[in-house]
């Protein structure tokens, strides 16, 4: 069985330049420390602008927040700012994140004279439960002192992390767009639907994958197709543009996860097309007709998607490789499907519409002075408002696709089945 090549860079045309990475897998083990270590963190996450840390333990905190950074990909930060003129906690919170230059997947304690807030952006808006960061306040105050306070954060953040299996997100893929660990296929076959996929990969500027696994390792299809997307780094673009298809033979499961515009393009009913193509080859253990199906259905979904008309049931009534011009596109646009023009349009509107990285503020509180031992002490929290966040997956009829976010808090759509 041929090995699989990592192909970091999709080159159209004819020449198509390979390169073969090694990855080295981080195991969790115990304690958050332990793993192995993948991202460079930031210079700072600290911000003692009230002088509450000396020199020393300064030092140690931040070294603790760029271990969490660097195991788990996440910013966590902690300022205080007891002057913050006429602004509000919340207002004067966010824009301070933006201002000193965090990164886009992290989270913030801030305190100002009277109130505390904590801040959630990017990933870290949809990887923690609402009961984990209601205990953030009473964690850090529960040390008493600052310095106490901000080893039990770093710790408590850390290990939450570690329990929901979050790791670092690569820049660039780490592994093929074939893998095929079942080993379902033959030399020939891999070769064959390899080209394919960069191929449909380059054309659509989004990555188009199969996987295939013999086991699960306890986890749903899902959750294992989302986690094995996001944590070898693949799709294209800042919004990790791609569609995957995975195959496990433990239980015969497939799922097909999307990200970015893979969700646009690869909509519940494209899903719903797919399997309709491809299931029963599948279940004929004809794997090398069902992965190029797949393959050339999202080509399909994908071009209309790019074009500005994602996928509606009834689409793909044309042979896949019929090839006719704007105006009959056109023409059978307004002669067949004129009573979906509108109801497109105005999804496409829709799925535009997204909550900004950081727009979800979770707690918000009060958190007087004590007057023990000068200002070593920390404030305690007397009164919090909860800002309820979204609910996590949502679903959309139609052209549109149901969503979730994975244990890495990127968002995904898709599907499966057996």
């Amino acid at each position: 069985m041929r090995k699989n090549v990592n192909l970091l860079h999709i080159v159209p045309g004819a020449a198509l330049m390979m390169a073969v990475v090694l990855m080295l897998i981080s195991c969790p083990v115990s304690g958050f420390f332990t793993q192995t270590a993948r991202a460079a963190a930031p210079e700072r996450f600290i911000y003692d602008n009230e002088k509450r840390l000396n020199a020393d333990e300064l030092k140690a905190a931040e070294q603790l927040a760029a271990e969490v950074y660097t195991l788990y990909g996440v910013g966590v930060y902690f300022a205080e700012e007891t002057d913050i003129g006429e602004s509000d906690t919340i207002t004067y919170a966010q824009q301070y994140y933006k201002e000193i230059g965090a990164v886009k997947d992290g989270m913030m304690l801030f305190l100002d004279k009277n109130n505390y807030y904590v801040y959630l952006s990017g990933r870290a808006e949809h990887i923690f439960t609402q009961e984990e960061v209601d205990q953030i306040w009473s964690v850090f105050a529960g040390g008493k002192t600052y310095v106490k306070g901000l080893d039990a954060y770093y710790n408590y953040i850390g290990n939450l992390l570690k329990e929901h299996g979050v790791q670092p997100i690569p820049e660039e893929r780490e592994k093929s767009l074939l893998i095929d660990e079942a080993d379902l296929l033959t030399d020939q076959e891999e070769e064959n639907l390899l080209t394919q996929l960069i191929q449909v990969s380059a054309d659509r500027d989004m990555d188009v994958a199969v996987v295939t696994v013999n086991s699960l390792e306890g986890k749903s299809a899902e959750a294992y197709a989302d986690d094995y997307y996001d944590y070898n780094g693949y799709g294209q673009g800042e919004n990790k543009d791609g569609v995957m298809l995975l195959i496990s033979m433990e239980a015969r499961d497939w799922h097909i996860t999307t990200t970015g515009f893979g969700i646009t393009a690869v909509n519940d009913a494209a899903i719903r097309m797919i399997e309709d193509n491809m299931v029963s080859k599948l279940s004929d253990g004809d794997y090398y007709d069902a992965f190029s199906t797949y393959c050339e259905k999202v080509d399909f979904v994908a071009e209309k998607a790019r074009n500005g008309d994602p996928y509606e049931p009834g689409d793909d009534s044309l042979p896949f490789n019929v090839k006719v011009t704007a105006s009959v596109i056109g023409g059978i646009i307004a002669g067949f499907f004129f009573g979906f023009v509108l109801s497109a349009k105005e999804k496409a509107a829709l799925k535009q519409i997204r909550r900004q990285h950081g727009a979800n503020a979770y707690i918000y509180g009060d958190a007087s002075h004590l007057t023990v031992s000068e200002d070593r002490f920390i404030r305690t929290a007397v009164t919090k408002t909860l800002i309820e966040r979204d609910d996590d997956r949502s679903s959309g009829g139609g052209g549109g696709s149901t969503t979730h976010y994975g244990s890495s808090g990127t968002m995904h759509g898709g599907g499966g089945g057996k």
